[in-house]
C-alpha cells in the first residue's frame, strides 16, 4: 500500500512538472511580440513572489478606492466643460458582423490569461480555436445586435496589487485596483475596439 501511494505521488509530481513546463513554454511563446510583457513573465519565472500577509480587508480597500474617486470628482467639479469641435463624418450606428476567421485572428493575438469567471482556461480555447471560433463569432454578433453584454458577462473580480514592490504594504495608497473580466467579454471588447478605431481612421477623427 505504501509503495502504491509513493508511486502515485511521484506520477502526480511528474504530471505537475510537465504541466508547468507546458504552461511557461506557451506563455513565453505568446509574448514574442511584446518585449515588455515577456520580461515581466520571465521575472515571475526567475524570481517568484513570496506570499505576503494580508494586511487589509476587502472593505478597507473598497472604502479607500471609493474615497479616492470621490476626492477626484470634488476637485474637478468646478472645472470648465471640455471644448469639443465637431466635424462632419459618418455616424457609427451599426457594427460590422464578426466572422469566424476574424475570431481566429483575435484569439491568436489575445494573451493567454484567464480568471475564475472563465468556465475553461484560455489556452484551451486558443488551442481549439477553429472549433470555438463560430460560437464566439455568434456571441459577438448577438452582443452587437443587443447593444450590450449579457448580465453574465458584466461581472468583474477586483483585486488590489502593490503599485511597486518597494512600497509599504501597510499603506492603502500603495495599492491599485485590478479588474479581471471574463475572456468572452474581453473578446467582444477587442472586436468593438477594432471597428471603432477603423471608423475613426476612415473619418480622420483621431
Amino acid at each position: 500500500m505504501r509503495d502504491d501511494w509513493k508511486t502515485q505521488f511521484q506520477r502526480q509530481r511528474r504530471l505537475f512538472r510537465c504541466k508547468a513546463a507546458e504552461y511557461w513554454k506557451t506563455t513565453i511563446a505568446d509574448c514574442r511580440d511584446d518585449v515588455r510583457l515577456l520580461w515581466s513573465k520571465l521575472s515571475r519565472l526567475l524570481e517568484p513572489s513570496t506570499s505576503a500577509q494580508q494586511l487589509h480587508t476587502a472593505s478597507d480597500l473598497a472604502t479607500h478606492f471609493t474615497t479616492k474617486v470621490s476626492k477626484v470628482r470634488q476637485s474637478t467639479a468646478a472645472a470648465a466643460p471640455p471644448v469639443i469641435h465637431e466635424r462632419p463624418s459618418e455616424t457609427l450606428s451599426t457594427l460590422q458582423p464578426v466572422t469566424a476567421e476574424e475570431v481566429v485572428k483575435l484569439l491568436a493575438k489575445a494573451p493567454t490569461k484567464h480568471c475564475r469567471l472563465d468556465p475553461i482556461p484560455t489556452w484551451l480555447i486558443k488551442r481549439a480555436a477553429m472549433q470555438f471560433a463560430p460560437i464566439l463569432a455568434t456571441t459577438c454578433n448577438a452582443t452587437f445586435n443587443a447593444g450590450g453584454l449579457p448580465t453574465s458577462q458584466k461581472h468583474a473580480l477586483v483585486s488590489a496589487r502593490l503599485k511597486k514592490p518597494t512600497l509599504d504594504p501597510a499603506n492603502t495608497n500603495s495599492y491599485r485596483p485590478i479588474s479581471q473580466l471574463s475572456f468572452v467579454s474581453k473578446l467582444v471588447e477587442r472586436a468593438v475596439a477594432k471597428r471603432f478605431v477603423q471608423h475613426c481612421t476612415e473619418n480622420n477623427l483621431l
